[in-house]
């Protein structure tokens, strides 16, 4: 279960950043194509860009059981992301040689992917198969 918080259609701080309802219908038509097109999404690495609170990340990431790494610029969506996804990982555990399911705050601009591969160094050698997306701005 995805929590979306008392989110939807309010502002949550000084960036603007708000989540709509139409974001939601974004992410939903991901996750629809996601369950009907399994096999594109098996096995593969995947980042997302713009999780938001996760849906279609976090299902993905149930699917593939590879590395699934979710991304948001926006702090406070980052929060529930990162619990969305603690909840994923203790209901639904990994084997050791399965992938993880990582949460990490990207913003657009070089120093930000600098201090991604810093925190994960093992994806500076190592590609993304898939890279997501449905609601960027």
């Amino acid at each position: 279960m995805i929590s979306l918080g008392k989110s939807c259609g309010q502002r949550l701080d000084v960036s603007m950043h708000i989540i709509f309802p139409f974001c939601l219908i974004a992410h939903s038509d991901l996750c629809d194509h996601i369950v009907k097109n399994k096999e594109i999404y098996a096995k593969k690495k995947i980042l997302e860009l713009g999780s938001g609170v996760g849906m279609s990340g976090v299902l993905v990431s149930m699917i593939n059981r590879e590395d699934c790494v979710l991304t948001d610029g926006n702090k406070t969506v980052m929060e529930l992301l990162q619990k969305n996804a603690d909840r994923t990982n203790e209901e639904h555990p990994r084997a050791e040689e399965e992938g993880s399911l990582i949460c990490h705050r990207l913003k657009w601009g070089t120093i930000h992917v600098e201090r991604f591969f810093e925190k994960h160094p093992r994806f500076r050698t190592s590609r993304f198969d898939l890279i997501i997306g449905s609601d960027i701005m």
